[in-house]
């Protein structure tokens, strides 16, 4: 990953691997990734790994991450917002679901190549892997908290919609297209094609909406946008024991990691100027207000949600820099078939 450095669109915006953690400055060759729902059994497990790693492998680090969960049990990162939403789904199952619960608008099925492809180190059929991405994200807690609040102060809105405003649902996972009192909780039924094509409700720089378009990109078909989604797995870190060190130990799969993964952190995340375009002056969407690593690349705000002018309604607001990268790297999982023949 630290010599993925450039993209035709928007350079690499990633912190230099010299300012990265020590482990994850020089050459990493592999990750084992170990869960339970017992923090005692994992523990357990962990050091037996470790141990057997002993003559074959330098072990560089061991990272711990616990769930954060809300009053509801759902899933939650240290800012305090329902994460893992609107994930792809292969599933019959999931996605029979996804329909009784009346999701009909957004369609979140995909292809198993979406993620999988022919593992090269097997001859044997059916032997599928997937490329990884591994990224530890520090977040700022009480810088984040303050930046909300000072955006809500200039846009004259309430502080949970202007971190809405900022990841693209509120913090119980209503998506921020819906109206801020419905209340309506992770609802993935939504299109901004339907709800909010000139962004006056979700912001064109808000995270999920950089991340994902759900059929309105300006560039690309429905099927080709479709085609950059990534599977996200994260756990968050500096949880237990209380540390003034927070994050997420962010994961994804894909099948191609230039066409995914880099296409969406580079060409859209980073990208001040993705989906509009500086055509005529003001237009600029920004960087993603949670993710970016663009400094100088103020966003353009609606001032009054669901009413503001494409252009002179819009407040210019710098928000973010409270997620920096701390390390990490690229991998390949292996297939089954694979595994048992080492």
């Amino acid at each position: 990953m630290k010599h993925r450095t450039f993209s035709l669109i928007a350079r690499n915006r990633d912190p230099h691997p010299a300012d990265w953690e020590a482990p994850y400055q020089g050459e990493v060759h592999a990750l084992v990734s170990l869960s339970h729902d017992s923090e005692g059994t994992l523990e357990v497990k962990t050091r037996e790994v470790s141990d057997g790693l002993h003559g074959i492998a330098e072990i560089l680090a061991v990272e711990h991450g616990t769930a954060l969960r809300n009053p509801k049990g759902d899933p939650i990162e240290h800012f305090g917002y329902v994460d893992a939403r609107s994930q792809p789904l292969f599933l019959k199952g999931d996605l029979a679901a996804e329909k009784e619960a009346g999701v009909d608008a957004w369609d979140p099925s995909a292809p198993l190549g979406l993620v999988l492809i022919d593992d090269p180190f097997t001859n044997e059929e059916d032997s599928f892997g997937s490329f990884l991405v591994f990224r530890k994200l520090e977040q700022d807690v009480a810088g984040f908290a303050a930046g909300v609040q000072a955006l809500a102060a200039s846009l004259g809105i309430d502080e949970p919609l202007a971190g809405a405003l900022v990841v693209g649902r509120f913090k119980d996972g209503t998506p921020v297209t819906q109206r801020p009192w419905d209340g309506l909780g992770p609802v993935n039924n939504f299109t901004y094609r339907a709800q909010d094509r000139i962004g006056n409700r979700c912001p064109f720089h808000a995270h999920i909406r950089k991340a994902n378009q759900r059929g309105e990109n300006p560039l690309l078909s429905d099927a080709e946008e479709r085609t950059r989604r990534i599977v996200r797995r994260g756990i968050p870190y500096g949880v237990r024991p209380p540390s003034p060190d927070k994050g997420l130990l962010f994961m994804c799969f894909q099948s191609d990691i230039g066409r995914q993964f880099e296409f969406i952190q580079r060409s859209w995340v980073d990208n001040p100027n993705f989906p509009e375009f500086r055509l005529v002056s003001g237009l600029n969407t920004g960087d993603d207000a949670l993710i970016g690593q663009h400094p100088r690349a103020a966003q353009k705000w609606p001032r009054q949600w669901g009413k503001s002018g494409r252009v002179l309604g819009r407040r210019r607001f710098n928000f973010g820099d409270y997620v920096h990268l701390r390390g990490g790297e690229y991998f390949f999982t292996p297939s089954l078939s694979f595994l048992k023949n080492v």
